[in-house]
């Protein structure tokens, strides 16, 4: 073996046959987190798009069909800090009656998370109607401005 080569070390998680000895985490159950996930996820979802726009996966309650919009957004957002050099990019949140967008561009991949507001996931806000259609226009608009750019 060449001393320029390192091993690295891995800690082995329990599996669940045993109790997690210290310094361990106990293991997380499938099962258990599909029993959560109902109640926890409701209105929820993200996002990532390719450095072209074009959506690599999508889960959850988010349009994918707006993919190429979240991308020049975060594209946007970048040149607003680029003459930092190694500077962050900007974190770019949306909000809406429905819900907050959440864009960032992480190595070329927008990456987008939809978190819904307390009154969507109430119930006291539905997705369909003219509060749709209200958020629809607000993404087309955007869609509009980019292009014009």
């Amino acid at each position: 073996v060449p001393s320029s080569h390192t091993r690295r070390k891995t800690m082995v998680i329990g599996t669940g046959d045993t109790p997690p000895q210290p310094g361990e985490r106990p293991p997380v159950l499938p099962q258990r987190n599909e029993e959560l996930a109902p109640n926890q996820s409701s209105g929820g979802g993200a996002l990532c798009n390719d450095p072209s726009g074009l959506c690599l996966g999508a889960k959850g309650e988010i349009d994918s069909s707006k993919s190429g919009v979240y991308t020049s957004i975060a594209r946007l957002a970048s040149q607003l800090d680029s003459g930092r050099e190694g500077g962050e990019i900007p974190l770019v949140t949306i909000q809406t009656n429905k819900a907050a967008v959440i864009v960032k561009e992480y190595d070329g991949h927008a990456v987008v998370l939809r978190v819904p507001t307390d009154a969507e996931v109430e119930g006291d806000i539905g997705i369909s109607g003219s509060e749709a259609k209200h958020d629809e226009d607000i993404v087309t608009q955007q869609e509009g401005s980019v292009s014009e750019s």
